[in-house]
């Protein structure tokens, strides 16, 4: 779709009506009305058909713009859409952040409890075979008095029950410490499961979130191509709707035109000097898609 320059259509007028010689006072005085003439009426008619083609050019160029509108509309709507669904999800993505932080700490801080705990129980059980050891010696020493005393049944007896009595509690000492670190275990465990689902969730969110900043960057691209097609159509909507305005000036000026009346030297040279313009234009010309021809 080109529009037609007027030095294009005026000099179309020439190939019509012949190239006319230069007219003196006299023989422009016995020219016959143009409008009555048959050349006229093939401009006319010619006139008539490009202007039909300008204006169903016109109206597909506004149809047009009013598409690249509604277009234009949508795209805003999706990236305000996009816009806020990101900063949404990019919240819950810091939340999930924290939360993941959070649940990291007390995991480490479980797993490092778990560590001091088992070194604890470590040293105790050195404590503890130290203090078997001792009873041990207890027991023997005692048996040295079997010689000297009859109360030596009565100390070993003691030492025995000593012995009892302390396997028992060394027993209540490691199942404390097993008990302590059966809960630590499960604080532990917890920890890790929460930090594991806060981490998916943190994923998952950052996945939306680099998503609609894709789906925005798009559709900003497409904005910006929409923008600059909707002003290059609006650009040429005008230069239809210059043409078409030209076409009612020519139309206008071949149906004023009275030689003899209201004709005179000035308008003579500015036709003879369209037809020569357009001899030079011509080629320029010759390509352009126009239906009208």
């Amino acid at each position: 779709m080109k529009t037609v320059p007027i030095l294009f259509l005026l000099g179309l007028t020439t190939l019509i009506f012949g190239e006319a010689p230069t007219a003196d006072a006299a023989s422009v005085r016995t020219t016959r009305d143009v409008s009555n003439s048959r050349s006229y009426r093939k401009i006319s008619t010619l006139l008539s058909g490009i202007e039909k083609d300008v204006k169903r050019d016109l109206a597909a160029m506004s149809s047009r713009i009013t598409s690249d509108t509604r277009v234009e509309r949508t795209y805003k709507h999706r990236i305000t859409s996009y816009t806020r669904s990101m900063k949404v999800f990019r919240r819950h993505m810091s939340r999930a952040q924290t939360a993941y932080d959070h649940y990291d700490s007390e995991f480490k801080k479980k797993v490092n409890e778990d560590a001091e705990l088992l070194k604890s129980l470590k040293r105790q059980r050195v404590f503890i075979r130290e203090e078997r050891r001792y009873i041990n010696h207890m027991e023997t020493e005692s048996l040295r008095l079997k010689k000297f005393s009859t109360q030596y049944v009565v100390i070993r007896r003691e030492i025995r029950q000593m012995r009892v009595q302390v396997n028992k509690e060394i027993r209540d000492v490691e199942r404390a410490y097993l008990r302590a670190k059966s809960r630590i275990t499960a604080q532990r465990n917890a920890a890790s499961s929460r930090r594991s689902r806060e981490l998916s969730r943190k994923n998952s969110y950052s996945a939306s979130v680099a998503k609609y900043v894709h789906l925005t960057e798009t559709y900003q691209t497409l904005l910006k191509k929409l923008s600059v097609q909707k002003s290059g159509n609006q650009h040429l909507k005008k230069e239809l709707q210059d043409q078409l305005d030209l076409l009612q000036e020519i139309r206008v000026i071949l149906a004023t035109f009275k030689p003899g009346t209201n004709t005179n030297n000035k308008y003579q040279a500015r036709y003879e000097n369209c037809v020569q313009d357009f001899r030079d234009f011509r080629n320029k010309y010759q390509n352009m898609n126009c239906t009208a021809f």
